[in-house]
């Protein structure tokens, strides 16, 4: 761009008008009231940037403030909150058309005055977010969705954070607006954006608003969207053959289009068509889906359609009958993403009441014989076949779920024997997702002979777990369990308080550990990086200061965004308990 001849003169404000380009919108906020007040006290400071309108004047449309109605010359190309300052100092003492404002004249066209307008008050930190996001949208709008790049490199700011934020404008305009006046966070824009149509997504952001204790947090709105998002690892077909791997549902896919956080759990979006696969895979593979395996059942029920007045849950392995283990109508009850709401359940209550009848009534008839001396033996004393066959299986595991207690409570906790007992049950009672952890590490298969990576669905049988287990030495044992209470603290449903608390029991000191890095302030505007700056007393370091000079800036608020990140992170200043507020905040980012 050739530049431009410029002239400093001070102009009468009658002759002026806002650029349409200008994303700000609202200009009555507590540091404009502070703008005007500063003007009113020393007049302003810094000349605004103008340009002449190619064809001499133009008439100001009534709908567009201030002077409406009138013949102006001159176009706002950067400067438009001091203008609007000056404008509602100038009413208040005897009216706009006596007051001129200083401003820098420079002959440009549409382009060049476009490229000022952009670039340059991105780099400003008094733009609301909804204003910042609308000005990316504006540039690639006039650019094309390509200049994602070009627009990152001229001011500094990750290519993702744009992305991301013009993203959130495709919400609907009631969303953004409640945004705009501090009602909802990004971070739950973020989420909804998750979401299909304007009515769920309205639905959902009035229930953020009615959260139970006010607005609910944002950890606690991506919860919600999660459970009506299945994980992909969850299912039990052939991802690639479903047309999953590529399909814009598959919130990977998402995440490569929009350059987002690439460390979360891969979700479908559309939970329907996600059960109807769940399901057809099911029924076409009733002998040898994991369900089977693991819980010795016949069929699945998914959760909704389960109905507590009408089926049965069997809660302890001794109500299950002989009889059931043939049964069709003996099921699992799973949720969407293959998870087991209820491992053993029966469809039919009524046959489960006269089943247990039944039970009642032999064992009330061998109570009897044994009384009268009548055994059940034949007269050559061979046993004879069994009357009720669950009665073997019914009474081995009562003897060791008695022995199994008391031989094992004299045993101290980190008795060799009961750290293996202590791994199997974490393994049979915590989730799939640490079940393809231990595999993972200890290069196990399940049934079919394949590892984690090479099976469509992996699930670890836990009779290769127990058998793996008990011939692990004591050490390996003892590693596994330690690094398998990280793996559970760390996950996705323990929230961050807890971990914090986790935190104080390791003596981990936040105010004192946390160090503010690239990633951090790349996620920052220049507004909240020279605010916490300030107030952390960095911008004050004698360090921070010698840098600023090396730079050829006078003050930070000089500085582009490239620059301030160098400051922090290259100047040489001790950063160690320099902790942003939010950083320390109890409040799960609500």
């Amino acid at each position: 761009m050739a530049k431009a001849s410029e002239e400093y003169k001070n102009m009468a404000l009658t002759r002026l008008c806002p650029n349409p380009w200008n994303p700000r919108q609202r200009f009555s906020r507590e540091r404009f009231d502070q703008l005007v007040e500063s003007i009113r006290e020393k007049g302003v400071l810094e000349p605004i940037l103008v340009r002449p309108f190619p064809d001499g004047s133009k008439l100001v449309s009534e709908k567009t403030w201030p002077n409406e109605g009138r013949l102006v010359d001159h176009e706002i190309v950067a400067g438009e909150r001091r203008f609007r300052a000056m404008y509602r100092v100038a009413s208040e003492n005897g009216g706009p058309e006596k007051a001129t404002i200083p401003v820098i004249v420079k002959e440009l066209n549409d382009d060049e005055a476009f490229e000022i307008m952009t670039i340059e008050n991105i780099q400003r930190d008094d733009l609301t977010e909804l204003e910042e996001a609308r000005n990316f949208q504006m540039y690639l709008d006039r650019k094309g969705p390509d200049a994602v790049e070009e627009l990152a490199s001229r001011t500094g700011i990750h290519p993702a954070y744009i992305r991301r934020r013009v993203r959130v404008l495709t919400l609907p305009k009631t969303v953004l607006t409640k945004w705009d006046n501090g009602l909802l966070r990004y971070g739950h824009l973020e989420q909804l954006c998750r979401l299909k149509g304007a009515s769920e997504i309205n639905s959902w952001c009035k229930r953020v608003e009615e959260g139970w204790q006010g607005l609910m947090s944002v950890r606690e709105l991506k919860r919600r969207i999660d459970n009506e998002s299945p994980p992909l690892s969850g299912a039990f077909f052939d991802l690639e053959k479903e047309g999953c791997v590529s399909c814009t549902h598959n919130s990977d896919v998402q995440k490569q289009l929009f350059a987002v956080d690439q460390s979360e759990k891969t979700v479908c979006s559309n939970p329907k068509c996600f059960k109807k696969k769940q399901n057809n895979y099911l029924l076409g593979n009733r002998k040898k889906t994991p369900l089977r395996r693991k819980y010795k059942t016949n069929g699945f029920i998914f959760d909704e359609a389960f109905d507590y007045q009408k089926h049965s849950v069997f809660y302890a392995a001794k109500e299950v009958f002989a009889q059931c283990k043939s049964c069709e109508r003996f099921v699992t009850v799973i949720y969407v993403d293959g998870s087991a709401c209820h491992e053993r359940t029966c469809l039919d209550p009524a046959c489960k009441s006269k089943l247990g009848k039944k039970r009642s009534e032999s064992q009330s008839a061998k109570s009897k014989n044994s009384a009268s001396g009548s055994p059940d033996g034949d007269p050559a004393g061979e046993d004879p076949p069994p009357r009720v066959a669950w009665h073997g299986e019914h009474f081995r595991e009562i003897f060791y779920q008695n022995a199994i207690r008391e031989r094992s409570e004299p045993l101290s906790w980190d008795d060799p024997k009961v750290l293996r007992m202590l791994l199997f049950g974490i393994l049979c009672h915590t989730g799939t997702d640490i079940g393809r952890w231990f595999a993972r590490r200890h290069g196990l298969t399940n049934s079919d002979g394949k590892t984690v990576e090479e099976a469509d669905w992996f699930f670890l049988d836990t009779d290769v777990a127990l058998t793996h287990i008990m011939g692990m030495v004591a050490e390996a044992v003892d590693a596994d369990i330690a690094a398998i209470a990280i793996e559970l603290v760390l996950a996705s449903e323990v929230t961050s308080g807890h971990r914090r608390r986790i935190g104080d029991l390791l003596e981990i000191d936040l105010a004192k550990e946390w160090r503010i890095d690239a990633d951090y302030l790349q996620k920052k505007t220049i507004g909240e990086m020279l605010a916490f700056g300030e107030k952390l007393g960095i911008f004050s370091d004698p360090k921070v200061m010698a840098y600023l000079e090396q730079l050829g800036r006078k003050t930070f608020k000089q500085c582009k965004k490239p620059e301030l990140v160098k400051v922090f992170l290259e100047s040489g200043v001790d950063l160690a308990g320099k902790v942003p507020d939010e950083i320390l905040a109890d409040d799960d980012g609500r």
